[in-house]
């Protein structure tokens, strides 16, 4: 039998240290050693009590959850979950905390959030299982010049859609498409800073992340890149040289209109009933049958197998696809199991996939 993982839970609230430990609990495989009130008491027993994962709240008394992860990270480094608000404010700093080492988040169970308050407490128990299997020594070990002292850069403006551009034939327009989960505001660094200013292709990245967190997330790659990044926006027109951010909360799914231009349509997710939003599944399956062999599909670090069947759509109209390797992925689920299934024409870690990216635009592989 197998030893139970071992959780320290922290969180100043007596209410939310209760339904957290309850949730954690009601896995035979996981067990809560101890909780804390604050990031000092949260220091100190790590160093006690040597836990396989731990859940941090953000804003607590004495020492607050960003201040406590530094700490962690350089003196007892383990795996960290962050336990969120759905706000904007908590957005901004969960992702510094994500950039910071921590290996995933949650949101904290609330009405404001469309899921049941029983699949809430199933997402945070699956989250800190799968957290306790991460290496964190990843986060030192690939630790990209773009992480350590990120350059701020002016962005070249991307050129509106140009008649010449249809003229030529949008037979020769392309599109990528990146799907990404657990660890992706990290690993993301190793990839959106690393473009050109302006790369000639269409662009999208899908994180699983929720409302608020898309908005902090592309404006934080926006400031640490040379390319401009933004949220996507329902019903706007896209341009080429500008990473899309799919906004979270909504599937978002690229559409043709009659003259060749492709606009960014939302869709809820009753509509599409799926386990992701947004999914890469849903946006990659709605521009391999316009962009055909021009799509390029790239699967990074996460759990599941969510842009695995996309990928399998792209490579059905000849398009190319990337996984991320084993090297960098936080977590190998959905680029392990695009590997596994035989759709990954290129394997390569984060910090690589720029370059083939680029590559692959050009045209020079």
């Amino acid at each position: 039998m197998k030893a139970k993982k071992r959780i320290l839970v922290v969180d100043d609230s007596p209410f939310m240290r209760k339904l957290i430990v309850k949730s954690l609990e009601s896995r035979a495989s996981m067990e809560v050693i101890g909780v804390a009130r604050d990031g000092n008491e949260a220091i100190e027993k790590i160093k006690e009590l040597h836990p396989d994962a731990v859940t941090l709240d953000i804003q607590m008394p004495k020492m607050d959850g960003l201040t406590a992860l530094k700490i962690i990270m350089r003196e007892c480094p383990l795996p960290v979950v962050i336990v969120s608000s759905l706000s904007q404010e908590q957005a901004d700093i969960t992702l510094e905390c994500l950039e910071t080492g921590a290996v995933d988040f949650i949101l904290k169970p609330s009405d404001d959030i469309l899921m049941s308050r029983q699949d809430q407490m199933k997402e945070l128990a699956l989250k800190v299982f799968s957290a306790c299997n991460i290496d964190v020594s990843h986060f030192k070990k690939n630790e990209s010049p773009s992480s350590v002292s990120p350059k701020l850069y002016t962005k070249p403006v991307a050129p509106l859609y140009k008649k010449e551009s249809v003229s030529i034939g949008s037979s020769f327009e392309k599109i990528v498409v990146i799907g990404i989960s657990t660890g992706g505001p990290k690993n993301l660094l190793d990839v959106v800073p690393e473009l050109p200013g302006y790369l000639n292709a269409y662009m999208f990245v899908i994180q699983h992340m929720p409302e608020f967190f898309t908005k902090s997330f592309a404006d934080r790659l926006n400031h640490l890149s040379k390319i401009q990044v933004k949220e996507t926006e329902d019903g706007e027109m896209i341009r080429k040289g500008v990473v899309y951010i799919a906004r979270g909360g909504f599937h978002t799914k690229v559409l043709e209109m009659s003259n060749k231009k492709y606009y960014v349509k939302h869709v809820d997710n009753s509509r599409e009933n799926n386990l992701y939003v947004p999914s890469v599944d849903v946006t990659i399956e709605s521009i391999a049958p316009i962009f055909r062999s021009r799509a390029i599909g790239v699967l990074m670090t996460g759990m599941g197998r969510d842009g695995v069947d996309g990928l399998k759509s792209i490579k059905g109209f000849l398009g190319q696809t990337i996984a991320e390797s084993k090297e960098t992925a936080v977590i190998y689920g959905m680029p392990g199991v695009a590997v596994e299934e035989g759709c990954a024409d290129f394997i390569l870690p984060s910090y690589r996939i720029a370059e083939k990216i680029v590559e692959l635009v050009d045209g020079t592989t």
